[in-house]
């Protein structure tokens, strides 16, 4: 069957030809691949990548044909067959008889179906149940209606069961490792010599002692009631792994952040055009609701350019939004993400029941009624298994219940739905605003403590940790406004300072690789 939609491809050629801002305003974001398969002509491949090029530097308003010939003369051999299948000629009969603007979702949505079954079928995946034909005429209506009624999800959704349904079929189980206790463990013993156990750098020096950095195969539950920051927080965790550096205008001069990590930020409520200006007012550190207005002075606009400018120079930092999730898709975009982009901090903004969480649970008992508790555990516990299997810190985040605003210790016990989703997670801990009863110790204690100069307005009680021997409460200031935060001390659960020496975790550039050619 040909898996080749020339005519799509001709009319979304053609609207990309009056509205090229088409290809960043479109769901389906198309891309130059999307135009080409093994046997045919690149002719058509070449023609989208010249109006994505053109597209890039600038041009926003209709591209002609002849500037299209005019980019790709510049090319051997994409211009030679450009010109040996009448390029111009072919252009101008498209924009002249197909290509209405409006219709360019209906014909890039079945071109992107077309490049997934093509995909498919080079992967040895069959057609059946997706996209059939029959001699009949009446059944071959009835076929193509069906395919023509598939989303783009339901097609990849589809082999995403063949996949989970064979693996489930064959999978003994987990591999295990054993061995001798002391085998190799002069080996290890020296190695800690030569490279101290820690990750790269958290957001505070006293949570790299606390946590000994952001350890890889290490996870955290972070845990709050609603409008206390969680996944603000998360983001400028995230948003700091990400960047070289941020700007302070106190000196007036960047800073270095040292080595851009790999980050992947999971968003189930919010998309990435809502989570940019927090990202940028953290580089930036201008306050969010001013870049929101656009209340800024001059000064402000070049360093928030700046900003936006070094998130694109690292582009190690990837967003993707699923409002219907479940945990099998949640699994495979961070295996994507590990494979095929080397990332290495995944940020869930939080875990929570949905309709098709509860479904696949549901499928996997084979339809047993399970708890609510139940399905939040292993929902947890299979995050926290993923951050070990690929060796990656794996952060996220719950709710607590209505007992945390009268318990007086704050640990598992206070999370909602069920206290033993922080059982596999390495790092655990509460966060809260400052109570009365809080400011009252936190004034008792900075009036013996020297040097911190801010009045802490959140505190993390860390109620797990397998990285060192720190537990209890950490204060910080954080600046709402940017999402820049600052740990000043902490105490046990006695109320008691902890002396918790202040660590500075620091990583070299590494040189990047050029950037390839568009063709």
């Amino acid at each position: 069957m040909d898996l080749f939609p020339n005519s799509n491809m001709c009319s979304a050629l053609a609207c990309l030809m009056k509205k090229p801002t088409l290809i960043e305003e479109s769901k389906i974001k198309l891309d130059k691949n999307d135009f080409m398969a093994r046997g045919e002509s690149k002719f058509y491949y070449i023609i989208y990548s010249a109006i994505a090029n053109l597209f890039m530097d600038g041009m926003r308003e209709e591209i002609t044909p002849a500037a299209v010939d005019e980019f790709l003369s510049h090319y051997d051999e994409p211009y030679k067959i450009f010109t040996q299948n009448d390029g111009v000629e072919f252009l101008y009969n498209i924009i002249s008889t197909l290509g209405s603007p409006d219709s360019y979702h209906r014909h890039a949505t079945r071109i992107r179906k077309f490049t997934i079954l093509r995909e498919a079928v080079s992967l040895g995946f069959g057609l059946e149940d997706v996209y059939e034909s029959s001699d009949d005429d009446e059944e071959n209506t009835v076929l193509q209606n069906r395919f023509e009624h598939l989303s783009v999800d339901d097609i990849i959704e589809h082999y995403e069961k063949i996949v989970n349904e064979f693996a489930s079929k064959f999978k003994i189980g987990y591999e295990t490792e054993g061995g001798v206790a002391g085998e190799n463990g002069l080996q290890l013993f020296n190695s800690f010599k030569e490279e101290p156990q820690y990750g790269v750098s958290t957001c505070g020096k006293l949570q790299n002692k606390i946590f000994r950095g952001q350890l890889l195969g290490a996870s955290m539950l972070r845990s709050a009631s609603t409008n206390t920051f969680k996944s603000r927080t998360s983001l400028g965790e995230a948003t700091d792994l990400a960047i070289t550096k941020w700007y302070n205008w106190k000196t007036g001069k960047w800073e270095s952040k040292g080595l851009s990590e790999k980050v992947l930020y999971i968003t189930t409520e919010m998309e990435q055009e809502e989570l940019e200006p927090t990202i940028w007012a953290y580089i930036s550190g201008v306050p969010e609701e001013r870049i929101k207005d656009y209340n800024l002075s001059t000064e402000e606009v070049r360093v928030i350019e700046e900003s936006i400018q070094e998130l694109n120079e690292c582009s190690s930092f990837y967003i993707e939004y699923i409002p219907q999730f479940e945990p099998t898709t949640i699994n495979a975009i961070i295996k994507k993400y590990v494979t095929q982009y080397n990332v290495e901090y995944v940020f869930f903004d939080y875990i929570h029941l949905n309709f098709q969480v509860m479904m696949e649970m549901a499928s996997k008992t084979r339809g047993m009624t399970t708890r609510e508790d139940m399905i939040l555990g292993i929902f947890a516990a299979g995050l926290a298994e993923i951050a070990k299997e690929h060796n990656i810190h794996l952060s996220t985040s719950t709710q607590v219940n209505g007992e945390a605003i009268h318990s007086k210790k704050l640990d598992q016990n206070v999370l909602r739905g069920a206290k033993n989703m922080a059982d596999k997670f390495t790092k655990g801990i509460v966060m809260t605003r400052p109570t009365s009863e809080d400011d009252k110790i936190i004034e008792a204690v900075m009036a013996n403590l020297k040097g911190v100069n801010k009045k802490p307005n959140m505190i993390w009680h860390i109620y797990k940790n397998r990285h060192s021997k720190y537990k209890g409460k950490l204060y910080l200031y954080v600046d709402f406004d940017t999402m820049r935060m600052e740990d000043l001390f902490m105490t046990n659960d006695r109320d008691e300072l902890m002396e918790v020496t202040p660590l500075e975790l620091l990583v070299q550039e590494e040189e990047k690789e050029e950037e390839t050619l568009p063709f």
